[in-house]
């Protein structure tokens, strides 16, 4: 086995690294702590925090593949299945021919949800996380819409409310269309909240939003749907009267009670993921 440096790369790695170019030199600073055994999501994940700290930034095109598999320590597959992930969350572009290279991307709002969704799924991010950012996020759009919506916002909320709550007492009608009014509600109340960062945030969580709610339609009843609908209605209905700290209240209601569910459906799944020390 050919010994290594301090810092575990091979020399003959550390000789080629020190040969190029120096813009590519800082990648390997970035990349060069490797861990041994990692697989693609760990690669990916790696790459999206350098992307998302600003350390890497939108525009900038990466090293080639054969300098980025030795960065990482892994194989040429295992890198392009990293480089698959990242390209389908948006945070890279992958262009060909003679110009191309792989080039980090700003994603648009959409795709920012999936990487979003990524992360919870393959980082070290846990459903608790996320309902701590849901709670006091929308517990403050609820506020702020109270504070500040205007008779179009309330008139779009209400309308919303309404159909949600026509539809969870309807029986037969699928999770994934009340799922569906559900997530609208949210968005129409972060809009509703003046601030266009909200509503763009809002839109972004959008996908990991789905993949909560999706996975709580295993809980799924008319009487579940009933007391949620109900929940949202007393939110829209503070909106209304612009009652500010009665809105952020029943909404920090809604979200406790849906994330006492969703945690508890997601959680075991990940420990079951997790393998054995």
């Amino acid at each position: 086995m050919a010994e290594r440096t301090p810092d575990g790369a091979e020399p003959g790695a550390k000789a080629h690294w020190a040969s190029l170019p120096v813009p590519e030199r800082r990648f390997a600073d970035l990349f060069g702590d490797r861990e041994p055994g990692r697989g693609s999501n760990a690669v990916a994940l790696q790459v999206q925090r350098a992307i998302l700290s600003g350390a890497i930034r939108v525009g900038e095109r990466l090293p080639k593949e054969r300098d980025l598999g030795q960065f990482f320590g892994v194989s040429r597959a295992t890198l392009r299945e990293a480089l698959r992930i990242l390209e389908a969350s948006g945070l890279i572009e992958v262009r060909r021919g003679s110009s191309g290279g792989i080039f980090v991307s700003s994603p648009p709002v959409d795709r920012t949800g999936a990487a979003l969704g990524a992360l919870i799924q393959l980082g070290d991010v846990t459903p608790r996380h996320f309902t701590e950012f849901r709670l006091t996020f929308e517990m403050e759009s609820a506020e702020l819409a109270a504070r500040r919506a205007s008779a179009e916002d309330i008139a779009r909320l209400m309308g919303s409310v309404a159909s949600l709550v026509e539809v969870a007492n309807r029986p037969g009608v699928p999770w994934e269309t009340y799922m569906e009014l559900d997530i609208l509600f949210h968005e129409h109340l972060a809009a509703a909240s003046g601030n266009p960062i909200r509503e763009a945030v809002m839109l972004a969580l959008n996908s990991a939003f789905r993949q909560s709610v999706l996975m709580v339609g295993s809980h799924d009843t008319l009487e579940w749907r009933r007391r949620q609908a109900s929940e949202l209605l007393g939110v829209a209905q503070a909106v209304q009267g612009h009652r500010p700290q009665v809105a952020r209240r029943l909404m920090e209601q809604h979200i406790r009670e849906s994330a006492e569910v969703s945690e508890a459906l997601l959680t075991p799944a990940r420990h079951e993921e997790t393998p054995a020390r």
